[in-house]
Order: C-alpha cells, then sequence, then structure tokens
C-alpha cells in the first residue's frame, strides 16, 4: 500500500463527502450576495489575524476579542452564513478525527507515547 495513493483516495472522497459539496454551494450563494461576502470576508479576515497573534504569543485586546464576537453574533443572524459557520465547524471535527487515525501509527511507533 503506497501512503501517498490512499491519502489522493482520501482527499477525492472528502471532495464527494455531502457536507463538503454542501459547504461549496453555500460559498458560492455567499458570495454571489454582496452583504453576506463583505460579512464573511471581515469576519474570517478578523479571525486570521487574532489566530495569527495568538501563534506569535500576543494577547488580543478587549475590543478585538469583543468585534470578533460581534461578527460572529451578525453572522449567526444570517442564514447562509450561520449554515456555512456550522457546516465549517462540523467538517473540522470530521478532519480531526480522520487526522487522529492517520497519526495513530506514528503515535505508537514514537517515543511521545512512552511519556504518556
Amino acid at each position: 500500500m503506497n501512503p501517498y495513493d490512499l491519502a489522493n483516495q482520501l482527499a477525492d472522497a472528502l471532495s464527494m463527502h455531502p457536507d463538503i459539496q454542501r459547504l461549496k454551494q453555500l460559498k458560492m450563494r455567499i458570495r454571489n450576495q454582496q452583504a453576506a461576502k463583505e460579512m464573511m470576508d471581515d469576519f474570517f479576515e478578523k479571525q486570521k489575524a487574532l489566530a495569527a497573534m495568538y501563534e506569535a504569543g500576543h494577547t488580543p485586546t478587549p475590543t478585538q476579542i469583543s468585534e470578533i464576537r460581534h461578527l460572529a453574533q451578525v453572522l449567526g443572524g444570517h442564514p447562509l452564513c450561520k449554515e456555512y459557520i456550522d457546516l465549517e465547524i462540523k467538517i473540522a471535527g470530521l478532519i480531526t478525527e480522520i487526522q487522529q487515525i492517520i497519526g495513530e501509527p506514528l503515535r505508537i511507533a514514537t517515543w511521545y507515547s512512552e511519556i504518556q
């Protein structure tokens, strides 16, 4: 078994997963609604900036945190945006589970498993 071939098969299977297909549809519908697109762009730009701050070891200001929370609430009031965000979270859970399955042989084979 070639792991690269299996990884490509997994990628193909994921691209056909109903949740990922629905996510693509929602993305296209949101792109066609200017107000929804701008809200999503703004939210994800700010989310990316906060993630970069955390990765750099910095703490966001209360204003920055409040702003992203407010944007999340606004998105939650828009049906397409809410469905998109909810589905993205669900897919992230699926990917996490897949990563755990894939990582299990490495976890068992490395020293890391000895210190747990």
